[in-house]
């Protein structure tokens, strides 16, 4: 700890330290930069895979400097309460009747709210502390808000006039925030506390410093360039921004909002954008005005005008606090002098150009020349910004929706026709979190985003012998690039890769224009795309910048508010709602013995059990822990699982593995034997830190062909393909997962009875695929068969412990597929299988990197 030289000041001596690589016991890595850890650089290393990469960092070299210790929001009012001798429920009179305010407040309206509280059963046996709106609303009041909502009106004169000559006047209303108090609330939030950066640092993969990091807006270079320019004893809070305009009802209503949301790169961008966390706060509505006070040959220009005259208010606050600074007291309750830059504005294509003030035809970001956006190329009053490169690309609307499908997709269902590509959608093999287009997609008419990166997962496969290898190596590298730009977590390794799949994708274009399909790639979404290594390289990965994020926060922020509200005067009641629902969902914690919570946020099902393997000797990609039901749904013999699972060399792979487990052991398994089998297991995947720093779970489903039930439909079989380590006892975990792994059939997941032997975790009888020989460099993927024997599969069976993962194949077409492949067939049938390196992007990273 930094030495005190009182009760209240602290003073922080900063020292760089030369990066070691010396722990034998390395700490879990942490998104957070403390005090603490300013003094020095922290080396902290993650378990021995070749993708969860040791991280070496260098803090930024800052003077010492003295801070004082201060009080947050929170604990004041914590300590009034205390004084006042109030519970923790306060100002509620329990937690049933908080749990009954917050299911009023954020799902019923203002006008069902009171009638609720007049019914007889409500008075008689809830026995609430209010008794009506009003009531309510004064308890609502007591709880701690944010900063105070403004409406102030603008009167637009237009330049159509009245029928006394008049010109015609429209009064509009701009509600917002002060954004420099929101962003005391966000740095100050003792939620935040383990989850906040202060100073910028530069991370490495190595201790040469040659394979550079990039995740947290901290690690990525303009926070380092801006805090080069700050004053001895001054902190910068990057401002990112984000709006965007939504409609707030779906039947028929035309009705809008356009909210505008803050939040801070000091912040872990996984805290950040999860709703429930609430890193992101409201800050405005701007007016969605029509202004029929102006002609329509002005009109748009002057609803551009009104935006900028609307944010510019908004933003105002900020102008003042870049320049000077303010000293608000932090989530560590410290006080810092904090400086409030804007650093990042996220926004759609359209509002992308409002911001920049161009055309919507040219790129927000350079002055590119419109002929030459197809080519491979080489707020003027807030201070410390440039406007142009704050904006950051839009993963969703540029590449999901955009450049793949608006664009690569439809020039694709021209070269090979929409029947043929149906087709091979149609016989796609399916697989647990993986959709079946099992119309194909000619037919879908509502796309999301959720479908577009779908399609991304099979898309190469699909088009894998139906076209030539130019446009298939377009494909590929377009592909390619959209799941490089997902990466949570860059390094100069990977931003190569994705600056070499943008030059495959330029160099091959031009056979689009021979097929006559394209005159010119003059896109300004395809332009776009060239400023993605410069953001990352900027402002940290793309993950903690995409329009996805605000889109969500929509349902909290405008939807659910204006559900809440009368419908009349809407506004005001939505900025009164958000006022006090952080408060009112921060609620205190439980019992530290109730039952845990997944990262989705549902405590897990009852019916299944969570079981830890610890083992020493255990590969860290292996199952830290698997889930499977407590009871198993079957039990069966062994002629059942030869027909019903197609487990027909059960018993002899069942010998082998009893051999291999207990040589002296001479019980022999017969067909008269019964086993407890399972529907499907769920395995943890070790963290991956190209994506993220938590642990993901991979399930593996093995279920035989379910008749017509009643009103249940007939379900065919369904059995997964997994990446197996055949022998744990030769595996490596620092070398490459993909040398390693064979690709396996899961047929049947069960339990050794007892009789035979003690098996601590459950086995799997297994198919085997060929092993990983074969890359083919153009689909970038491996090629791979049926691995038999004089025509019969091998077979084994294995301990989960050596199943890594799920993976999907994909059958390895000719120039038209085969009409009598179908999804339940296509395994069994296609000679040759490709295995699908986009799959995830897990899988993808393993494959590529």
């Amino acid at each position: 700890m930094p030495a005190s030289t009182s009760d209240n000041d602290w003073t922080m001596d900063v020292d760089l330290v030369a990066m070691t690589h010396d722990t034998p016991m390395p700490e879990p890595w942490r998104c957070n930069m403390t005090v603490e850890d300013v003094l020095g650089n922290k080396h902290t290393e993650f378990p021995n895979d070749s993708h969860n990469f040791e991280r070496f960092v260098k803090s930024f070299p800052i003077e010492p400097c003295r801070l004082k210790k201060g009080t947050t929001q929170f604990e004041q009012w914590q300590a009034d309460n205390l004084r006042e001798g109030q519970d923790e429920w306060y100002p509620f009179a329990s937690e049933a009747e908080w749990e009954t305010v917050h299911w009023l407040v954020t799902n019923v309206g203002q006008s069902a709210v009171e009638e609720y509280l007049k019914l007889d059963i409500t008075k008689s046996r809830s026995k609430l502390s209010f008794s009506s709106r009003y009531k309510l609303n004064k308890k609502l009041n007591k709880l701690p808000t944010g900063s105070d909502w403004e409406c102030e009106p603008i009167t637009v004169k237009g330049d159509r006039v009245d029928r006394h000559g008049k010109p015609l006047t429209e009064e509009i209303e701009l509600w917002h925030r002060n954004p420099v108090k929101c962003i005391h609330e966000l740095i100050g939030n003792p939620a935040f506390k383990d989850h906040l950066a202060y100073l910028p640092e530069h991370v490495f993969g190595n201790i040469e410093e040659t394979n550079r990091l990039y995740d947290e807006m901290w690690t990525a270079e303009w926070w380092w360039k801006i805090q080069e320019s700050m004053p001895r004893g001054a902190f910068v809070a990057p401002v990112i921004l984000a709006s965007d305009k939504t409609q707030l009802s779906n039947f028929g209503s035309d009705k809008s909002a356009w909210p505008v949301y803050l939040t801070i790169g000091n912040l872990s961008k996984e805290i950040r954008w999860r709703p429930s966390c609430h890193g992101t706060v409201l800050i405005g509505y701007l007016p969605v005005a029509k202004l029929q006070c102006f002609s329509k040959s002005v009109r748009s220009l002057e609803i551009y005008w009104l935006f900028h005259k609307c944010m510019s208010k908004l933003v105002n606050p900020l102008v003042a606090a870049g320049k000077q600074g303010v000293e608000m007291t932090c989530a560590d309750s410290l006080i810092w002098k904090i400086f409030p830059i804007l650093a990042v504005y996220i926004a759609d294509y359209p509002e992308q150009c409002l911001v920049a003030c161009c055309k919507e035809n040219q790129c927000p970001r350079c002055v590119v020349p419109p002929e030459e956006r197809g080519e491979l190329l080489e707020t003027r009053h807030l201070p410390h910004t440039n406007i142009f490169t704050s904006i950051t690309p839009d993963i969703l609307h540029q590449l999901h929706k955009g450049v793949f499908k608006d664009h690569l997709v439809k020039w694709c269902t021209t070269v090979i026709g929409a029947d043929e590509l149906d087709a091979r959608f149609n016989a796609m093999p399916d697989a647990h979190g993986l959709r079946h287009f099992k119309k194909g997609i000619s037919g879908v008419s509502q796309w999301t985003g959720k479908e577009h990166k779908e399609m991304q997962k099979v898309f190469v496969g699909v088009m894998a012998g139906a076209v030539n290898n130019k446009v298939l190596t377009v494909v590929r590298a377009l592909v390619d690039f959209i799941y490089y730009a997902q990466f949570q977590s860059h390094t100069t390794t990977s931003l190569n890769s994705l600056r070499v799949s943008l030059e495959l994708f330029h160099k091959h274009k031009d056979i689009f224009v021979d097929l006559e399909i394209r005159e010119h790639f003059n896109i300004p979404k395809l332009h776009a795309i060239q400023h993605y290594i410069d953001s990352i390289k900027e402002l940290g990965s793309l993950n903690g910048y995409n329009t996805e994020s605000p889109e969500r926060l929509h349902i909290d922020f405008a939807k659910e508010a204006y559900r809440a509200s009368n419908r009349h005067n809407f506004l005001v009641q939505m900025a009164w709602v958000h006022n006090c629902l952080p408060s009112l969902l921060a609620k205190p914690p439980k019992d530290p013995d109730s039952k845990p919570v997944t990262k989705q946020g549902t405590t897990e099902d009852e019916d299944e059990q969570t079981l830890t393997q610890p083992s020493p000797s255990t590969p860290s990609l292996t199952p830290a822990f698997y889930r499977i039901a407590k009871v198993a749904p079957f039990r069966r013999m062994v002629a059942e699982l030869e027909t019903l699972h197609g487990a027909i060399d059960f018993v002899p792979a069942l010998s082998t593995f009893l051999k291999q487990l207990n040589p002296k052991s001479r019980i022999e398994p017969s067909c008269y034997d019964r086993f407890n089998v399972y529907k499907k297991l769920a395995i943890s995947i070790a963290p991956n830190r190209f994506l993220s720093s938590e642990s993901r779970t991979s399930q593996l489903w093995a279920t035989c062909a379910q008749p017509h039930e009643g009103c249940k439909k007939p379900m065919p079989a369904h059995f997964d393909t997994a990446l197996v380590i055949e022998d744990l006892g030769v595996y490596k975990a620092k070398e490459c997962l993909m040398e390693q792994v064979r690709v396996a059939q899961i047929r049947v997941i069960f339990l050794l009875p007892p009789q035979f032997s003690s098996h601590p975790t459950p086995l799997a009888y297994v198919e085997w695929f060929t092993l990983l020989r074969h890359f083919d460099t153009t689909t970038g993927m491996y090629i791979i068969q049926q691995s038999t024997h004089a025509h019969h599969h091998n077979t084994s069976i294995v301990s989960i412990e050596q199943l890594v993962r799920s993976c999907h194949l994909m059958a390895k077409c000719n120039t038209k597929i085969d009409p009598d492949w179908m999804s339940d067939n296509v395994l069994d049938n296609a000679p040759f299988l490709y295995l699908n390196s986009h799959f995830d992007i897990g899988l993808f990273s393993h494959i590529k990197m």
